[in-house]
């Protein structure tokens, strides 16, 4: 009883666009998968007041600040999806051992192109793990692997892999 009830509630705020459910992507791979959608809230000002999140808090506490980061970018990309040419599903991957991938863009090929959300202005080689695990799990589906992150510089980071500025989201 108690989960149809979650499952309704679930159901109206995705109805009344107040939160965006994020399904797993996985394959029939060796790895366990989390399938579990993610949630994210449309609005991330509404989220900022439920995390009780000030400017001042925002800039001093880098956790929170990710979290809402992480929620503002997932819901650019789930409107520019709209418009875009390629029409991609927007998925998520989480493994039981923690490696994750914020973002995966499927095309209607099974092509797929990971997306990282980092709350940083400098990026190292491990902000890639997640994105390396989904790389080995989709084989040849993989096309590439972006860090979004609030730095400024476009840096390649090996075989398909890449950190870009977050403000890239719009630009041209």
């Amino acid at each position: 009883m108690v989960a149809q009830t979650v499952h309704r509630y679930i159901a109206l705020l995705e109805t009344i666009f107040l939160i965006n459910l994020q399904p797993s992507w996985h394959t029939n791979g060796t790895l366990r998968y989390i399938k579990s959608p993610k949630v994210y809230l449309v609005d991330s000002g509404l989220l900022t007041y439920l995390l009780d999140v000030n400017l001042k808090r925002a800039l001093t506490d880098p956790m929170q600040m990710g979290k809402i980061l992480e929620n503002f970018v997932v819901n650019e990309f789930k409107k520019q999806v709209t418009w875009s040419k390629v029409m991609p599903e927007l998925y998520h991957f989480r493994t039981i051992s923690g490696e994750k991938v914020d973002i995966v863009l499927e095309n209607r090929a099974g092509k797929i192109v990971g997306i990282e959300i980092k709350n940083s202005n400098s990026i190292e080689q491990k902000d890639f793990k997640g994105l390396k695990s989904l790389r080995e799990n989709a084989k040849k589906k993989f096309l590439k692997g972006l860090v979004f992150y609030t730095g400024s510089q476009y840096v390649p980071f090996g075989n398909n892999l890449y950190a870009l500025p977050i403000n890239s989201l719009w630009e041209s």
